[in-house]
């Protein structure tokens, strides 16, 4: 990530604004980035939940969004 990125994200006026942000980025850009924000959440056990849930959500969108 650029430090433009960081400026973007910074600009958020809430913590939810911020969060969005940073997903929506990870998400836009190449897998592999997302995959090690996935790794790194799931190093602390506080956050190996929301690395689930995220993943769960992401995967649920993707099924939803998918051409029939």
């Amino acid at each position: 990530m650029s430090n433009d990125d960081g400026k973007k994200i910074e600009s958020g006026k809430t913590p939810q604004e911020k969060n969005r942000t940073l997903i929506d980025m990870l998400l836009r850009k190449k897998e592999q980035g997302f995959i090690e924000f996935l790794k790194a959440l799931r190093k602390d056990q506080v956050y190996a939940d929301l690395a689930d849930q995220i993943e769960k959500t992401v995967k649920l969108q993707a099924q939803i969004w998918q051409p029939f």
